[in-house]
């Protein structure tokens, strides 16, 4: 196969330029060249008329070079001045009878016009003055030697000789000879055939990234898609948009791990940041992960930071759990498993969201496990199919309601926690509900399991033992939802707090919020009154009163109450988040507002 020739570009700065160019290129076979001639102040409108991309390198010389690297997308070989080159120049200037000779050029040869001259043994001193940065200093500079120091004789390059003629002052032009010409084109072919290959490897492995379907999206600086391989039909463009909302918190963490959800489907990602000519470049690989949906209910659910981090004030402003919160913040260093305890509504998953939250594996996405809804189907799919969130590292899972395991699951997870080592490649958090040693005493939880995930154990105390806390909780979430929603309330009248001090919170401190958020949300006035508090006490349903995880709703109440009940029981389960309740329900923001204010 015939070796395609090497397109070069020449721009020549003076006429003998381009003929040393002319002839070096006649000797040689393996080269198709254009040349131009343009002067340093021609050179930017003569590369607007080119089409640069016929070319792949660029050959010039000096300033007018380093104008063109500025423009050009294409590699660039600067002619530069050589030692052969000053001395033809210095030879040509000792002929002349002028004795003020400065050597003027936009690169620093002050040591090499030093030691040729004396070499040569050249007695008459040459100014050899700091180069100029741009053509209006170069002009300064010339006029400011002619006019006071006097110089009879210029020597330097083109920009140089052109002020001088200005002038009409004598100049010696330092041309580019033979040898220098002969080593721009050889390293200018150089150049050129690493390029090929270079180009030719891209492609080489573009190809087999396209071949292989490897599921990739990159995204520049920009956040623009510059290249993707997901070929998942449907749901390509609805990826795309998941993954460059993603970029500011790659950005923050350079490598993140995290879910993306879409009905029944989910994927699981992993994002990267590569630098490309130290411009960013934003590298996300999808692969299928388990589909969210096994049998009749949801098991399993990934949160990441954005949407665990409104848990923080929830747990620093809440009396009740800010000391658990200041005693145990460091337990998230490490992959020590951590077990928190507490009665239904006691607040243990928010709590866990915290932890999460504030911790070192923030990065990668929280898996929430309902041990509750796990059956043996899925607890085998969990744990065996690979796509499972589970077979990734340094995610944080969290196994809800661990007390609700069967035996016989309880079981499966000693042997699948063991043998996947999930404790050392994931950092594990588990609630659980009642006293684990008594559970374990009644043959109703596995000692081994115990085992396993034994390590830092919380035990959040109920609501009904700390009556006390009572009235600065309700203070605090109330300032908390003044903030959330478009009403205001100033407080709470004093009966009204006794009542609410005085009700027995079977389901704990979810139970006491839900009921606070019901009650500014029905509040007509300024203040929560005591008949406020009276009405909706007296008036609880079960859906109202339940922790999140039970599901019960009355039925037989007017439809527009059924309707209320749902929506509170999603926000629950969404840790009181308006925005993923209405998202989950699939209305607004406002429509939801306002069906809870019915």
């Amino acid at each position: 196969m015939e070796q395609e020739k090497y397109r070069i570009l020449a721009v020549a700065p003076f006429k003998g330029f381009q003929n040393f160019f002319l002839q070096e290129i006649q000797k040689r076979t393996d080269i198709e060249a254009d040349i131009y001639s343009a002067t340093l102040y021609e050179t930017e409108a003569l590369m607007s008329t080119l089409d640069l991309s016929r070319y792949e390198v660029i050959i010039c010389r000096g300033r007018s070079g380093r104008l063109i690297k500025e423009l050009s997308p294409i590699p660039v070989i600067n002619v530069d001045f050589s030692s052969f080159d000053i001395l033809r120049a210095l030879q040509l200037a000792m002929l002349s009878p002028q004795k003020k000779i400065a050597f003027v050029s936009y690169f620093d040869l002050n040591d090499d016009i030093q030691f040729l001259c004396k070499l040569l043994n050249y007695e008459t001193e040459i100014i050899v003055p700091n180069p100029p940065k741009n053509q209006e200093e170069m002009e300064e500079l010339i006029n400011t030697l002619y006019y006071n120091e006097h110089i009879q004789l210029f020597i330097g390059d083109g920009a140089c000789v052109h002020c001088a003629k200005i002038l009409d002052v004598d100049s010696v032009l330092v041309t580019t000879g033979p040898e220098s010409m002969q080593k721009a084109i050889s390293d200018a072919v150089d150049l050129c055939k690493m390029r090929r290959k270079i180009i030719s490897e891209n492609n080489f492995y573009k190809e087999i990234i396209e071949q292989s379907s490897l599921p990739l999206a990159i995204f520049n600086e920009n956040s623009n898609l510059v290249y993707s391989s997901l070929f998942t039909s449907g749901h390509k463009d609805r990826i795309h948009e998941d993954l460059k909302s993603r970029i500011p918190k790659l950005h923050l963490h350079s490598h993140i791990k995290f879910l993306i959800t879409e009905g029944q489907t989910s994927w699981k990602a992993a994002g990267e940041i590569l630098y490309h000519n130290d411009s960013p470049y934003y590298l996300f690989q999808v692969s299928d992960s388990i589909p969210l949906v096994l049998a009749q209910s949801q098991f399993w659910k990934s949160i990441d930071y954005e949407d665990a981090k409104s848990s923080l004030p929830l747990i620093k402003g809440n009396p009740i759990h800010r000391e658990y919160w200041e005693k145990n913040q460091g337990i998230m260093i490490g992959k020590t498993p951590v077990v928190i305890c507490g009665s239904p509504g006691s607040g243990r998953t928010v709590f866990s969201y915290a932890l999460y939250a504030s911790s070192p594996y923030k990065a990668n996405p929280l898996i929430e496990i309902d041990c509750s809804h796990l059956n043996e189907k899925q607890c085998e799919k969990l744990f065996k199919d690979e796509r499972s969130p589970l077979f990734e590292n340094n995610y944080t899972i969290l196994f809800k309601n661990l007390n609700a395991l069967s035996p016989t699951i309880q079981n499966a997870f000693c042997y699948y926690f063991e043998n996947l080592e999930i404790v050392s490649r994931h950092k594990i958090i588990c609630t659980f509900t009642g006293n684990m040693g008594d559970l374990i005493a009644s043959s109703q939880f596995s000692q081994n399991l115990s085992y396993i995930i034994s390590g830092f154990t919380i035990q959040l105390p109920s609501l009904n033992s700390r009556p006390e806390l009572i009235v600065s909780i309700a203070r605090s979430y109330l300032n908390s939802l003044n903030q959330e929603l478009p009403i205001q309330i100033a407080g709470f009248e004093p009966e009204a707090l006794t009542l609410l001090k005085e009700h027995h919170w079977e389901f704990g401190i979810a139970q006491f919020q839900a009921v606070l958020k019901q009650l500014v949300i029905r509040s007509n006035g300024q203040f929560i009154t005591a008949e406020n508090v009276r009405s909706l006490l007296s008036h609880l349903v079960p859906s109202e009163t339940a922790p999140p995880g039970d599901t019960a709703i009355n039925l037989y109440q007017p439809l527009d109450d059924i309707i209320r009940d749902i929506i509170n029981l999603v926000l629950r389960e969404e840790s009181m988040n308006q925005t993923k309740a209405a998202k989950r329900l699939g209305i607004s923001r406002s429509t939801l507002w306002k069906k809870l204010k019915i």
